[in-house]
């Protein structure tokens, strides 16, 4: 499919990208175009500032989840359970485990649900990061993240039946062949692209990590926290990754990406609502690996505020790139005719 077909191919000639010497002569200092196109630029501005919240707005029926997760309509999509398959390998040998709570097994599984709907969505994000011409070492990261997720769903299966559960896996999972594409439009899809990346991406595979390493060096099992450590290791890798793909994105998509960016953080909440069972919230579960809310909420509250930062910088470089390519005082006093 040539460039002309496909809805996400950089334009040859894209009148975006060109300035038109006219253009520019009369956009000169002092000149009525001047004010018209400050003001315009300035509309702009808001409108995807604006749009980068409309996107958020899309999380906040779930909004945080243990990392990258499939959504529709801002609902997150997790798989139901079911009895044996090839998912419920052996039990992990916990020796604390005869003296755990009663309800630990059942939040181990939905650790374990929501690991294998991330095998999902880095299949989603592979095929968008495919669709839109990403380099090579975006989608082998994007590859190796969802073999890791596999991974970890396995081993949270296991860690369930030690704690006395049955011996389930993940049951099939049809509603991750019905979600939303990209826009068609290449700058729109590139914009929502990074949010998602920047939200499910960096924040939560990078809270996750956070917690789940906390968890780890709290833990009294040394099988458990071997597990732990290496799900945590794998998170922060999967949290780089994604800020990586907000980066590309905001390369190939300019300042408006870079702006739909700022609006994304700036709607993002600053605290975290605990989906936690009230027996788990006080953090005394978490020598079994189950965080409290208190964890969860600092680990939020502080990788949020990094995040918001490198945002900001970002934009800042977006702006001072996008300035200087229009070098209106070097042409200043050429006919529009030149």
């Amino acid at each position: 499919m040539g460039d002309s077909e496909n809805p996400y191919a950089t334009p040859k000639g894209d009148p975006s990208r060109e300035v038109d010497r006219r253009e520019i002569h009369f956009l000169q200092p002092g000149g009525k175009g001047r004010a018209i196109a400050n003001g315009a630029a300035s509309v702009l501005k808001s409108v995807f500032t604006i749009l980068g919240a409309l996107f958020v707005l899309g999380y906040l029926f779930s909004m945080f989840a243990r990392g990258r997760q499939v959504r529709r309509r801002g609902r997150v999509l997790l798989p139901g359970i079911t009895t044996g398959g090839a998912w419920a390998g052996p039990p992990v040998a916990i020796r604390s485990a005869s003296s755990a709570p009663a309800g630990l097994a059942p939040a181990w599984r939905e650790n374990a649900r929501t690991e294998h709907a991330s095998v999902a969505a880095f299949a989603r994000l592979v095929l968008d990061l495919v669709a839109l011409g990403a380099p090579p070492e975006l989608i082998a990261a994007a590859n190796l993240d969802a073999l890791d997720e596999i991974r970890h769903a396995e081993l949270c299966f296991a860690i369930a039946r030690s704690f006395g559960g049955a011996g389930e896996g993940p049951a099939p999972f049809p509603e991750v062949r019905r979600l939303e594409p990209l826009p068609r439009m290449r700058t729109a899809a590139l914009a929502k692209l990074a949010v998602e990346s920047l939200v499910d991406g960096a924040l939560h595979e990078g809270v996750s990590a956070r917690v789940i390493g906390a968890v780890a060096r709290r833990s009294e099992d040394a099988s458990l926290r071997d597990v732990l450590e290496a799900i945590a290791a794998d998170e922060a890798r999967h949290a780089a990754h994604g800020w990586d793909v907000v980066e590309w994105c905001a390369a190939e998509g300019g300042a408006r990406v870079a702006q739909v960016l700022a609006g994304a953080i700036r709607a993002v909440p600053r605290e975290l609502a605990s989906s936690r069972q009230p027996e788990a919230r006080d953090g005394a579960w978490e020598r079994w690996g189950i965080p409290g809310s208190e964890l969860e909420r600092n680990a939020y509250a502080e990788l949020r505020a990094r995040l918001a930062a490198r945002v900001t910088r970002l934009c800042d470089a977006g702006s001072a790139s996008h300035r200087a390519t229009l070098p209106l005082s070097g042409l200043a006093g050429r006919p529009a005719s030149a």
